[in-house]
């Protein structure tokens, strides 16, 4: 498992079109205006969370689409709905998980989203989405996403879902419940 001190390092490209490296411990905070919602990442507060997922010290982090900045004609909420409900199982489980989300409609630096939330601490295992590594169009943004994850939480399990309801299900394959 990757150690509560451990640094995580990523860039990000400032407005004036350099790139500047960052390091920041696990857990540290920083001037991104990604902020933790409870239990969810996201770069935008488009969706939001009035359940309060994290009962324990969050192990789980759940990458995925944020189904209100996705392209196209289509009804996000019944999504956003199911995400929703994936994670309240983490909490009636006794397991604590948080979702990284991000869009597909330009808004987000993905890989920033992403190593943000990878580098918040400790992972003990990582659930990538359905909807990350289905639609072949978007192999590249998979590889993506499983390559910061092997590098930002390299102690972290790495789990697949199929839908929204069944992530606690993917998890508990690689980690142990309480009880």
């Amino acid at each position: 498992m990757q150690s509560a001190s451990a640094a995580c390092a990523f860039s990000r490209k400032p407005d004036d079109g350099t790139t500047d490296a960052v390091t920041r411990a696990a857990g540290a905070t920083d001037q991104y205006s990604i902020l933790p919602m409870p239990g969810h990442f996201t770069a935008a507060a488009t969706y939001d969370s009035t359940v309060d997922i994290t009962p324990q010290a969050p192990r789980v982090l759940v990458i995925g689409l944020d189904p209100y900045r996705v392209p196209g004609p289509w009804e996000p909420k019944p999504v956003a709905d199911a995400i929703e409900a994936g994670m309240v199982r983490f909490a009636e489980h006794g397991v604590g998980a948080e979702s990284c989300l991000f869009g597909l409609d330009g808004s987000d630096d993905v890989e920033m989203v992403i190593a943000a939330a990878l580098c918040a601490r400790p992972w003990e295992c990582v659930v990538i989405g359905g909807g990350v590594r289905k639609p072949d169009d978007q192999l590249e943004l998979f590889e993506r996403v499983v390559n910061l994850v092997r590098r930002h939480a390299p102690g972290a399990a790495i789990a697949f879902n199929a839908t929204p309801s069944d992530t606690f299900d993917a998890a508990i394959r690689w980690i142990d419940i309480p009880g």
